[in-house]
């Protein structure tokens, strides 16, 4: 069960990075989860997303440029 959408996304991105991968497809996708990622392509630091719907609900591709060391989410329960 996901608990925090943004905070799974930009977790599996990273982990993507980490690895070598150059595409992260990752579920589900949310308005701030894609207004995260455009503010993430305006600033240089992934190359692309596409929104693709597989009838089930949303998925974000995210096309990787390998310039991620570290993205977490601040959330008012860390605080």
């Amino acid at each position: 069960m996901l608990n925090d959408p943004l905070s799974n996304t930009l977790s599996n991105i990273q982990n993507a990075e980490k690895v070598g991968k150059m595409v992260c497809i990752t579920k589900p996708s949310s308005k701030i989860i894609r207004e995260v990622l455009k503010i993430m392509q305006e600033k240089g630091y992934i190359k692309g997303f596409q929104e693709i719907e597989d009838g089930k609900g949303k998925m974000v591709k995210v096309d990787l440029m390998g310039k991620i060391n570290r993205c977490n989410v601040i959330n008012q329960d860390s605080l």
